[in-house]
Protein backbone atom coordinates (compact mmCIF):
# COMPACT_ATOMS: atom_id res chain seq x y z
CA UNK A 1 0.00 0.00 0.00
CA UNK A 2 1.00 3.79 -1.01
CA UNK A 3 3.14 4.90 2.55
CA UNK A 4 3.96 8.45 1.50
CA UNK A 5 1.21 9.90 0.24
CA UNK A 6 -1.04 13.25 0.98
CA UNK A 7 -5.19 13.13 1.23
CA UNK A 8 -6.98 16.09 0.96
CA UNK A 9 -10.60 17.46 0.02
CA UNK A 10 -10.37 20.13 -2.57
CA UNK A 11 -13.35 22.02 -2.06
CA UNK A 12 -13.21 24.58 -4.81
CA UNK A 13 -12.76 21.69 -7.16
CA UNK A 14 -15.23 19.07 -5.80
CA UNK A 15 -13.35 16.47 -5.72
CA UNK A 16 -11.06 14.85 -3.15
CA UNK A 17 -7.21 14.34 -4.19
CA UNK A 18 -4.31 11.94 -3.16
CA UNK A 19 -0.90 13.08 -3.78
CA UNK A 20 1.76 10.42 -4.14
CA UNK A 21 5.44 11.89 -5.43
CA UNK A 22 4.44 14.14 -8.07
CA UNK A 23 1.34 12.44 -9.26
CA UNK A 24 -2.10 12.70 -7.92
CA UNK A 25 -4.91 10.44 -8.10
CA UNK A 26 -8.34 12.10 -8.16
CA UNK A 27 -12.36 11.63 -7.51
CA UNK A 28 -15.09 13.92 -8.44
CA UNK A 29 -17.87 14.66 -5.85
CA UNK A 30 -21.08 15.98 -5.59
CA UNK A 31 -22.49 16.55 -2.20
CA UNK A 32 -26.50 16.02 -1.61
CA UNK A 33 -28.25 16.11 1.67
CA UNK A 34 -27.11 13.07 3.49
CA UNK A 35 -24.88 11.52 0.37
CA UNK A 36 -21.38 11.78 -1.19
CA UNK A 37 -21.90 11.07 -4.88
CA UNK A 38 -18.64 10.20 -6.49
CA UNK A 39 -19.01 10.99 -10.18
CA UNK A 40 -15.42 9.76 -11.56
CA UNK A 41 -12.42 8.20 -10.43
CA UNK A 42 -8.91 8.82 -12.17
CA UNK A 43 -5.25 7.68 -11.13
CA UNK A 44 -2.17 8.79 -13.61
CA UNK A 45 -0.71 5.77 -15.40
CA UNK A 46 2.18 5.73 -13.64
CA UNK A 47 0.23 5.16 -10.01
CA UNK A 48 -2.12 2.51 -11.69
CA UNK A 49 -1.31 -0.91 -9.88
CA UNK A 50 -0.04 0.59 -6.86
CA UNK A 51 -2.72 0.77 -4.29
CA UNK A 52 -3.22 4.25 -4.57
CA UNK A 53 -6.78 4.69 -6.02
CA UNK A 54 -7.83 1.92 -2.99
CA UNK A 55 -6.25 4.36 -0.42
CA UNK A 56 -7.98 7.22 -1.98
CA UNK A 57 -11.36 5.52 -1.64
CA UNK A 58 -10.43 4.19 1.70
CA UNK A 59 -9.62 7.74 2.82
CA UNK A 60 -12.98 8.82 1.00
CA UNK A 61 -14.87 6.38 2.65
CA UNK A 62 -13.91 7.19 5.95
CA UNK A 63 -14.24 10.84 5.47
CA UNK A 64 -17.82 9.90 4.21
CA UNK A 65 -18.68 8.26 7.38
CA UNK A 66 -17.21 10.97 9.68
CA UNK A 67 -19.50 13.73 7.61
CA UNK A 68 -22.87 11.18 7.50
CA UNK A 69 -23.10 9.78 11.03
Amino acid sequence: MIADATFRDAVERSRFELDVGDQTAFADYDRRPGALVIRYVYAPPQLRGTGASDRLMSEIATRAREELV
